[in-house]
């Protein structure tokens, strides 16, 4: 393990503890607006999975730098004359978004994004050396 990664593990494991401490119950209305992501690591890859139901492709935009990835989806209330009141009104409308810090260095320029099923998946390759760059990254 590098002596960078060394340095900035307190930081993520802070990171993860805020995280896990605004998921809880106690807190709906910040809840409300987080979506579930699963993170994966091999030798070669990082995989994050996030759970985006009822997005398009198009509504989803990714921000990736070398430590971090920012997802961002927005679902837009079209405005429909009705003749019909709602009794009930569950679905949300509006913008999520959630910053999540990586465990490792990834390769800017190889990143992969594809949604499927209201699964957004991005696929980052691995590197060694940081790059200080930040970038969009289209999805599929």
């Amino acid at each position: 393990m590098a002596i960078r990664d060394l340095l900035l593990k307190p930081v993520g494991d802070t990171h993860d503890l805020f995280d896990s401490f605004f998921r809880e119950p106690w807190f709906p209305a910040i809840t409300r607006n987080m979506f579930q992501v699963d993170v994966k690591e091999t030798d070669k890859e990082i995989v994050v999975e996030a759970e985006l139901p009822g997005f398009l492709k198009e509504d989803i935009q990714i921000q990736l730098d070398d430590r971090s990835i920012m997802i961002v989806a927005e679902r837009k209330h079209e405005m429909e004359e009705q003749e019909a009141a709602y009794r009930r009104r569950e679905r949300q409308y509006g913008k999520v978004q959630r910053m999540i810090p990586l465990p490792a260095d990834v390769n800017l320029d190889t990143a992969k994004a594809a949604v499927k099923d209201g699964i957004l998946t991005v696929t980052l390759d691995k590197k060694g050396m940081a790059d200080p760059n930040r970038r969009w990254i289209p999805v599929e």
